[in-house]
């Protein structure tokens, strides 16, 4: 009868543990992953929470230069975008990241197109989604890139 109630004590402290609490990552461990060059899959494009254009960055660049937002270890970071033919740079954007928890980018630019927060989506060795913070005018734009190392 003991053990039946030692259990029936100890089985709601297991149920109430969330998954985050075991196994998630601390922020150094977020930022390694991090620091590297990211090639772009795709981006996608919502206006006022409605699926506006998607760009399939991996499927059309094929001529051997592709996007890419790179990640420095000293929280330098820098986005560029490739001309399909190789021919240049479309556009270029950099300045400073902070990691602010552990699915939180900071983004500090002089191009105000790419300054604010962005949630990490999902973050592994070899994949990396990010949501941008939402751009609002007449409307409200958002972004979600779907990065690869």
């Amino acid at each position: 009868m003991k053990k039946l109630i030692l259990l029936l004590l100890f089985i709601p402290f297991v149920f109430s543990c969330s998954k985050e609490e075991f196994g998630s990552e601390n922020e150094s461990q977020i930022e390694k992953k991090l620091s590297n060059k990211w090639f772009v899959i795709k981006l996608e494009e919502y206006w006022n929470d409605n699926l506006d254009s998607v760009w399939e960055a991996k499927q059309v660049e094929v001529n051997g230069c592709r996007s890419y937002w790179n990640f420095n270890e000293d929280y330098n970071w820098t986005n560029v975008t490739t001309f399909v033919d190789c021919s240049g740079f479309d556009g270029i954007s950099d300045g400073d990241w902070e990691l602010l928890g552990s699915n939180i980018i900071k983004l500090k630019s002089s191009d105000p197109e790419f300054n604010g927060d962005y949630e990490i989506v999902e973050i592994t060795e070899s994949k990396l989604t990010l949501k941008s913070h939402k751009i609002c005018g007449d409307g409200c734009d958002q972004y979600i890139w779907f990065l690869e190392k």
